[in-house]
C-alpha cells in the first residue's frame, strides 16, 4: 500500500503476494510433456492467476471513477512456459476531496466498499478501509461543524445544539432548520439522533 503526502493526491496501491518463482527447465518449452510434480504445480498458477485477476477486478470495479489505473499484474512463467498472473494491484485516489466534506464522506463509502470487495479482503485492504473509514470521520465533524455555523450556533456553545453528520442528507434538515429559526421557532433546537 501506498499513501502520498497530502499535498499530492493520495494513492491506495493494492499488492497481492507473489508465489516463488517456477523453474522452467529448457525442455518443458521445447515440447515434452510434463512431471506430476510440475503439472501439480500449473494447476497451482491456474488457481492462482484467476485468483488474482478476480482480486484486482473486484477492486478496480467497485472503485469506479477513483480508479487511477486498470489492474496491473506481476507474471511468472509456468512449467509450460505461459505467463501466469502471480500478484498484482490497482490505484486508487484515497484523497479528500478538497472543501467538501460531503463529498469527501460520499468517495470514502466508495473507498471501504472497494477495499473490502474481494471475497477475502487482504490486511492491506483492510488498513485500506479503516483509513477511509478516518478520513469520513474526520469529514463528518467537519460537515457539522458548517451545519452549526450556518445555523449561527457555532462551535462553542454549550447545550445549544447537538450536532449530527449521519447518514442521509443533513445538509437538508439543517438548512429546514435554519428556516425554521428565522420563521420565528425557537432559535435552539436539540437534534438527537
Amino acid at each position: 500500500m501506498q499513501i502520498q503526502a497530502s499535498y499530492a493526491p493520495a494513492f491506495w496501491h493494492h499488492r497481492t503476494s507473489i508465489l516463488p518463482a517456477a523453474k522452467t527447465p529448457q525442455t518443458k518449452l521445447l515440447g515434452r510433456g510434463l512431471t506430476p510434480e510440475e503439472q501439480q504445480e500449473l494447476e497451482k498458477l491456474k488457481a492462482r492467476d484467476a485468483e488474482v485477476r478476480k482480486h484486482e477486478n473486484d477492486h478496480h470495479r467497485r472503485a469506479g471513477r477513483y480508479a487511477t489505473s486498470t489492474p496491473q499484474y506481476e507474471y511468472q512463467r509456468g512449467p509450460d512456459g505461459k505467463q501466469y498472473a502471480v500478484g498484482g494491484h490497482v490505484k486508487i485516489d484515497v484523497s479528500p476531496v478538497p472543501d467538501d466534506p460531503k463529498a469527501t464522506i460520499d468517495k470514502m463509502k466508495v473507498i471501504k466498499e472497494a477495499a473490502k470487495a474481494p471475497e477475502e479482503p487482504s490486511a492491506q485492504d483492510k488498513t485500506v478501509a479503516r483509513k477511509a473509514e478516518q478520513i469520513e470521520a474526520e469529514a463528518r465533524k467537519e460537515l457539522a461543524e458548517e451545519n452549526r455555523e450556518k445555523l449561527g450556533l457555532g462551535g462553542t456553545e454549550k447545550g445549544s445544539a447537538t450536532a449530527y453528520a449521519g447518514t442521509g442528507d443533513s445538509a437538508t434538515t439543517y438548512n429546514s432548520l435554519g428556516n425554521l429559526a428565522s420563521a420565528g421557532s425557537p432559535a435552539f433546537i436539540d437534534i438527537i439522533a
